[in-house]
């Protein structure tokens, strides 16, 4: 049996981290289990501080657990090289962050496509998969601006756009509308529901707003660096 195919999105066993800040330890997550399966959208909840961001990060691989494991499709974090941990974030797992992290330098085509070039794609390979991204996403007009000429909305569209480049399985999204208008965080909810219905991502997103939230299929709360048991959305 593949157990990699049967293991679910994510597990945390036990998982701690502790941070030192002017010679004091801080202590986040106090021994999280979770279970995340495969084409789940979870929203992670809870209080300013909580931890929410914290284990994000580490389901990414972004960061080290201070201890417990954390397994991503049935493959611990803990016996992989960084190198492997790369490979896995490259091919099956992309990110989006409330302030967008483009970089201003670059237009739209290019701040999608540079991910993929650093990988080793060919150019032409590369700006021909963020241009079908981008025109999916509306902005087939925008692809020459740089994030400075586009509004909140449309430079996290970008942000999306260059966390699919690569189609991942898995996309974790940390706060995607907290600098967005009310308009434009129901298009990128639009976006994201769109991508896990019709395409069955999984999604972990990050989140204060109840009815952001009540759109996940699961509801995560963090309590005092704990995970609270998961409630579906109400109906």
């Amino acid at each position: 049996m593949n157990t990699e195919s049967t293991a679910g999105a994510f597990r945390a066993e036990g998982v701690h981290k502790l941070f030192k800040l002017d010679g004091h330890q801080i202590h986040v997550l106090k021994g999280v289990d979770l279970e995340i399966p495969d084409g789940a959208w979870v929203a992670l909840v809870g209080a300013s501080g909580c931890g929410k961001s914290t284990l994000l990060h580490l389901l990414g691989a972004l960061d080290k657990p201070t201890g417990g494991e954390i397994f991503c499709r049935g493959r611990a974090y803990g016996k992989m090289s960084a190198g492997g941990k790369a490979s896995l974030r490259r091919h099956e797992i992309g990110f989006v962050f409330q302030n967008f992290h483009l970089f201003p330098e670059l237009n739209a085509l290019e701040n999608v496509a540079l991910p993929a070039l650093h990988w080793g794609w060919n150019r032409e390979k590369a700006r021909s998969r963020a241009e079908r991204v981008l025109e999916r996403f509306g902005l087939s007009r925008r692809l020459a601006h740089r994030p400075q000429e586009l509004s909140g909305g449309e430079q996290q569209r970008v942000a999306l756009a260059r966390a699919l480049i690569n189609d991942p399985g898995i996309l974790l999204a940390d706060e995607p509308t907290g600098n967005l208008d009310a308009v434009a965080a129901a298009g990128i909810l639009e976006l994201l529901t769109e991508l896990h219905r019709k395409e069955g991502k999984t999604i972990v997103m990050v989140t204060h707003d109840p009815a952001i939230a009540s759109r996940a299929d699961l509801t995560v709360r963090l309590v005092d660096g704990r995970t609270e048991t998961p409630q579906p959305p109400p109906s």
